[in-house]
């Protein structure tokens, strides 16, 4: 038996779940609401967080019936990432604390496998195409060879963002949602106003859309053409029904019969019924949850926790660090043994590294992030890694420089 306590903390809502063999036994939360008209700071959120957590703690494992939970819980699982930078702080700091304090292993999590993993557990979908829609996530994910495939996503703004921004525009209350003010509003709404339908390929853009209604909305309302309700309502047909479109593609291309809805805005329910209706004619099978799963919950990392603890996976208390941004398909990039970090400072060296990788550059497969590493931007390190398998000359200079940099030397060991 494997039980998991997880941590949910990457945006505006706090909360921490327990799950023991794929059964939750708590999942408390808590929800940070800006005033109507504002959006979330990240320093506001992560006070509330700081004085959230340790009552949501408490009352999991109350709720879980765990008294002892130096020996009944097998692991601590946080969100890694993505997300805003003080709202993860949080998470990662209590998460450290219970890991050392129990003398339990330590899990980081990805904020979208959790939704994933968490959406496959609760509707029994077994390898479903992905719509992951949320407030900073828009992606049509499918998995396959151990590793998560970005078939389509957003260029530019997430769909629960778009939503969120308008509702702002609108004066909307955020209890319990913006988006879900947006959503109800849209029910009575009947006229359509021509929005631009912006997809490209297998990805969507949603900014101009956002931008247009923001600047004709109000004089729209005001001439008494259009009413907020027919506002909303126009939004949220076209940006779903762009959603739609490449989400069935993804599902042509890999041949899926199944298709899994997670993230916030997964729990709109006009969304699912465009979603129903493609699957029927495709005589394929639409899975969601409702607000309990589809919305940030500790459960989620919990149970990415518990599969991860459970395949064998350990982590060092360093590589416990945060980072915003952490895409799904950078999970298939820890597998590999090919990584090799260059960062360096000296132009000279820089231009070396350069000409040194020139004999390689068939082999490099592409620019990865290491935010896991550098915590800071104006770090002597830049940001930079290359995912390639270099030469042993290569190899030998840059492990000489390593030497003179004890950061550097820690970073290639």
């Amino acid at each position: 038996m494997v039980c998991v306590l997880g941590i949910e903390g990457s945006a505006n809502k706090i909360g921490v779940g327990i799950i023991r063999d794929g059964e939750v036994l708590s999942n408390p939360r808590a929800t940070f609401h800006a005033p109507p008209g504002e959006g979330f700071r990240p320093t506001e959120t992560a006070v509330h967080h700081r004085q959230q957590i340790i009552r949501l703690v408490k009352e999991a494992l109350q709720q879980a019936k765990i008294e002892h939970p130096e020996t009944e819980i097998d692991g601590i699982a946080f969100t890694k990432g993505p997300g805003m930078g003080g709202p993860l702080q949080v998470g990662a700091i209590v998460a450290r604390t219970l890991s050392l304090t129990w003398k339990k292993p330590i899990i980081p999590v990805n904020h979208c496998v959790g939704h994933i993993e968490m959406g496959r557990l609760i509707t029994g979908a077994d390898n479903p195409v992905v719509l992951y829609v949320s407030g900073g996530n828009t992606q049509v994910i499918s998995y396959t060879n151990r590793r998560y495939r970005i078939f389509g996503e957003t260029i530019d703004i997430a769909v629960g963002n778009c939503l969120d921004r308008f509702a702002r525009v609108l004066k909307l209350p955020n209890d319990p949602s913006p988006g879900y003010n947006i959503e109800q509003l849209a029910k009575n709404g009947s006229k359509l106003f021509d929005l631009p339908y912006a997809v490209k390929g297998m990805d969507v853009s949603l900014s101009g859309i956002l931008s247009l209604i923001e600047k004709k909305g109000p004089k729209l309302m005001e001439s008494g053409e259009f009413t907020a309700a027919d506002l909303c309502f126009s939004l949220q047909e076209t940006v779903f029904a762009m959603l739609i479109e490449i989400t069935e593609r993804a599902m042509a291309h890999t041949a899926s019969q199944e298709l899994l809805i997670v993230g916030g805005v997964g729990c709109n329910l006009r969304l699912q019924e465009m979603a129903s209706v493609m699957c029927a004619e495709r005589n394929a099978h639409l899975f969601a949850t409702d607000e309990r799963f589809c919305i940030d919950n500790g459960a989620m990392i919990a149970r990415a926790g518990e599969l991860m603890l459970a395949s064998g996976m350990k982590f060092d208390l360093s590589k416990t660090t945060i980072t915003q941004r952490y895409r799904t398909d950078q999970e298939f990039d820890k597998m590999s043994t090919r990584v090799v970090i260059i960062s360096v400072v000296p132009i000279a060296f820089s231009l070396i590294t350069l000409l040194l990788l020139c004999s390689s550059m068939l082999k490099v497969k592409k620019m990865i992030s290491i935010c896991d590493e550098i915590s800071s931007s104006a770090h002597w390190l830049s940001r930079t890694a290359v995912r390639v398998g270099i030469g042993e000359t290569a190899r030998s200079t840059i492990a000489e420089y390593a030497h003179t940099k004890p950061e550097l030397h820690r970073l290639l060991k």
